[in-house]
């Protein structure tokens, strides 16, 4: 008898998902709620196994269908993982989550370790089946939505590089937050490593179960950084985490060989143009406060920042430390650029624009040689672009306009 999958949500992991429940057998009915109007009972008690994109929130309504009527169901993390882990039993997985970092260290594992990186990274987890080459290791990117739905024990080691403050539109609070970050700690193997900072551990140790597994503290790993003054170009926690996962696989020589071949991602305090001595970065990934916070703590010259997005209930408030690292202005962009005035116009100037090229053009003409404008938004970017690349692009596009314009007078 032929096997039936309902899969929820038809963006690249909804999509993933149906093309390897279809190589295995299954009939696949696709729901979305952008274009479904309705969602069967009938149909969500017959089939063998409902996945759930992890951008579909909770409070959907088709959501609470199939978790109230569903025989089995997974997230596509947890349905790549699972099967990961049953047909290559060998293959060491190494898992990362946090409110940031996480990306800059999974590609620096993936290139450090020859792994492939899979998950939030922007490669869906049952898209390695693909892969004509297999690797011994990979990097699992999770999100806090991918882990609300994973319950295998499938990782060696789990690494959370910090919690803060991030998509309280969709959780209650930060605590809900925080333990749904915790909850990797759950599919750990048995002799797997926890990494995460002291303080989380501290905080959140009794919703961690921590049978059979050992908990490494990050500000432990820290106190054997060379050098205090030592610069790298994943920052400092990832690469004393990374020397962590790598342990005496890799000498000195050989892992600071490949860390000067590493290629940081892109929009990510990424400076890409320099015009009449202004210096313009593209953070385009700054989707909360602690990266912006980061940010302007990375660069010591004089700052014009421009900020905003999409809300997702974020306190600005908390950024009225920036009058401390040398922020001059901010230009603010988006729904939630009102909110940001009202937060910080009292310490830092504040002025509204219309979209990103008003913004970028307003901050040249007012900073002054050596000065940097930056794009870090601290908000998501789905208000008025499809994401943080196209964010991004879009300031390197408005950058390189003003550009022409001021070599061709």
């Amino acid at each position: 008898m032929e096997k039936k999958a309902l899969i929820l949500g038809l963006g690249i992991s909804g999509t993933a998902a149906k093309d390897f429940l279809e190589s295995r057998g299954y009939l696949v009915y696709l729901i979305d709620n952008k274009h479904d109007k309705h969602l069967s009972i009938d149909l969500v008690k017959s089939v063998d196994l409902a996945v759930v994109s992890p951008g579909v929130p909770r409070e959907n309504s088709f959501y609470k269908l199939i978790c109230k009527y569903a025989k089995n169901f997974v997230g596509e993390a947890e349905l790549g993982l699972s099967n990961i882990s049953k047909d290559d039993k060998d293959t060491r997985v190494i898992a990362v989550t946090g409110t940031n970092g996480k990306t800059t260290l999974c590609l620096f594992l993936e290139h450090l370790l020859s792994a492939k990186a899979l998950g939030n990274v922007g490669i869906p987890f049952t898209r390695y089946f693909e892969m004509q080459e297999r690797r011994e290791t990979i990097i699992a990117e999770l999100s806090s939505f991918q882990l609300e739905t994973l319950r295998s024990k499938v990782f060696d080691a789990a690494i959370i590089t910090n919690i803060t403050p991030d998509h309280l539109d969709r959780y209650n609070s930060f605590d809900e937050y925080a333990r749904a970050k915790l909850s990797i700690a759950d599919c750990i193997k048995k002799g797997g490593k926890l990494i995460l900072q002291r303080e989380v551990f501290l905080k959140y140790k009794n919703d961690i179960d921590q049978r059979g597994i050992d908990v490494i503290y990050i500000d432990d790993l820290m106190h054997e950084f060379p050098s205090d003054d030592m610069e790298s170009p994943i920052g400092k926690q990832s690469y004393a985490i990374a020397k962590e996962i790598a342990g005496e696989a890799f000498s000195s020589v050989v892992f600071d060989k490949k860390l000067r071949t590493f290629k940081k991602p892109l929009h990510r305090l990424e400076s890409f143009a320099n015009l009449k001595e202004v210096r313009f970065v593209d953070d385009s990934k700054a989707t909360n406060i602690e990266s912006v916070l980061f940010a302007a703590k990375s660069i010591l010259a004089k700052k014009h920042i421009i900020m905003g997005g999409s809300d997702k209930g974020l306190d600005f408030s908390q950024l009225l430390s920036l009058t401390k690292e040398g922020v001059v202005a901010i230009y603010a962009i988006g729904d939630c650029a009102k909110k940001i005035q009202l937060a910080l116009q009292e310490k830092i100037p504040v002025t509204l624009y219309r979209n990103l090229e008003e913004a970028t053009l307003a901050a040249f003409k007012l900073a002054k040689p050596n000065d940097v404008v930056l794009l870090s938004p601290g908000c998501p970017s789905y208000d008025q672009f499809d994401n943080f690349e196209h964010r991004g692009n879009v300031f390197k596009q408005c950058v390189h306009k003003i550009q022409k314009e001021e070599f061709s007078r």
